[in-house]
């Protein structure tokens, strides 16, 4: 399989507009995700965070990616279900990764946030690994957004590509002790903070940062 193990028909998520973007409703008024809504399937992962909302997936592809519901298979009822206690938008991003040939990046950085801590949780190690390889790609994008979220996850080489990437970026090319936020430094942890605004002051708060050197010298205090 292509990512962590991929089934032979990629799924395909429809951007439906109903009480969520990415669900609907079926004839028997259960909320499911039209992504994940074929019946034929062994295994349903209950999303009840914010609503019950049902993915249809395959048993093999939970036990062989989640070690946690491996190893405790009394968690499935009779009926073949799981109850997923995080968002909706999370799950459906750890699916995507599973199923999807080239799966897109997630809706919103809390929801790939939030799909780290569900892939903890629940042992993805190997979604785990791909979301934190995918969203290396993006980290020109939203550095400090990336940034945070390697702190909060503790991906020391996240973190290093993400600081190197502040170079490509209008806001923070220029990031000083004494330019930033209030509303910035409350998202990455201390210690991870500390840490690049330790190799900041050692360039001598240059106005021109060299963002190359800082990912290289980047170490948590």
């Amino acid at each position: 399989m292509s990512g962590a193990q991929k089934a032979s028909q990629p799924s395909q998520v429809s951007q439906a507009s109903s009480k969520s973007s990415e669900s609907d409703e079926s004839d028997d008024g259960i909320m499911v995700h039209v992504g994940y809504s074929d019946r034929s399937k062994d295994m349903i992962l209950n999303s009840q965070c914010y609503g019950n909302i049902k993915f249809y997936v395959d048993s093999y592809m939970i036990y062989s990616t989640s070690d946690y519901i491996a190893q405790n298979k009394s968690m499935l009822s009779q009926d073949g279900e799981v109850q997923i206690h995080y968002k909706w938008e999370a799950l459906a991003y750890v699916l995507d990764m599973m199923y999807q040939s080239e799966p897109g990046p997630p809706d919103s950085w809390t929801a790939a946030m939030d799909a780290l801590t569900l892939c903890r949780k629940y042992q993805f190690h190997i979604i785990a690994e791909l979301i934190r390889g995918q969203l290396k790609y993006v980290a020109h994008a939203r550095p400090w957004e990336v940034f945070t979220l390697a702190s909060i996850h503790g991906t020391h080489r996240l973190a290093k590509k993400a600081i190197k990437s502040m170079a490509n970026d209008n806001k923070f090319k220029h990031l000083s002790l004494a330019n930033l936020t209030i509303q910035d430094a409350s998202g990455p942890t201390l210690s991870y903070l500390l840490g690049v605004l330790k190799q900041i002051h050692a360039r001598n708060n240059s106005y021109n940062q060299d963002w190359a050197a800082i990912a290289r010298r980047f170490r948590p205090l």
